[in-house]
């Protein structure tokens, strides 16, 4: 899948919400998982850029499977 944050084309790398819940996993990208500046586990630029959180990209990936 894309990644739920910037779009870019997958494949994309897993990030569980909640550690073990694969149900409440999100597609992203490297950089804006663990990219340093962009990245979630970084500085979260990216995701506060587009004014996101995880609820916000898990509800990116449900539209997207259901479309």
């Amino acid at each position: 899948m894309a990644c739920a944050v910037c779009e870019t084309s997958g494949p994309s790398e897993a990030h569980e919400i909640r550690q073990g819940q694969w149900f409440t996993a999100i597609p992203l990208c490297a950089d804006c998982h663990r990219g340093p500046l962009l990245g979630l586990h970084g500085q979260g630029r990216a995701w506060s850029i587009r004014k996101m959180d995880e609820i916000d990209a898990l509800a990116k990936t449900v539209e997207a499977l259901m479309a």
